[in-house]
């Protein structure tokens, strides 16, 4: 729904989520996002799940704060943390933040051909999406199972974002 620069309209994003729901995918991995929430993204954000199609969407790079559609609620929303397991100091800190995954320098591809590191919660939410296809490839979990599985079997990262001490 992006083009080889890494923008899109809604319109498309939209038509992006209505095919996927089309074509019974069932999960959607949406690396993009804005800041101004849309009713009719939401709308059809909401169809999905209740359709069966996970959607797994990046947080957001903007350090707090919603980002669409991550954050609404029939979306699965993915922060970044490093390789220790700390939250990444650009990704949004919200309420409705599903889970975290690798998002710091992680080896990538890029438009025009080759590879290069990158950083953000674009970079996260692919680790999430692949997660879950694996997933469901090996149990018969509806999305909604997997998204409670996911979210209630992740490490906790506690208050102030570093890992917990555990015994």
């Amino acid at each position: 729904v992006l083009n080889d620069e890494g923008s899109g309209t809604e319109a498309n994003v939209i038509a992006g989520i209505e095919w996927c729901i089309k074509n019974e995918m069932k999960v959607v991995n949406m690396s993009l996002g804005s800041p101004a929430a849309s009713k009719a993204e939401e709308l059809v954000c909401n169809e999905a799940r209740k359709r069966g199609v996970l959607i797994v969407a990046a947080a957001g790079n903007s350090y707090a704060g919603a980002n669409y559609p991550a954050h609404f609620k029939s979306v699965f929303a993915v922060a970044a943390v490093d390789k220790n397991n700390i939250h990444a100091q650009f990704s949004n800190v919200h309420h409705l933040n599903n889970i975290s995954a690798p998002g710091v320098d992680i080896y990538s591809c890029i438009p025009k051909g080759g590879y290069d590191v990158y950083s953000g919660t674009s970079m996260a939410s692919p680790h999430v999406a692949g997660s879950a296809v694996v997933r469901l490839e090996v149990e018969e979990d509806t999305t909604n199972e997997l998204a409670d599985i996911m979210e209630n079997t992740a490490k906790e990262l506690g208050s102030g974002f570093k890992e917990l001490d555990r015994p």
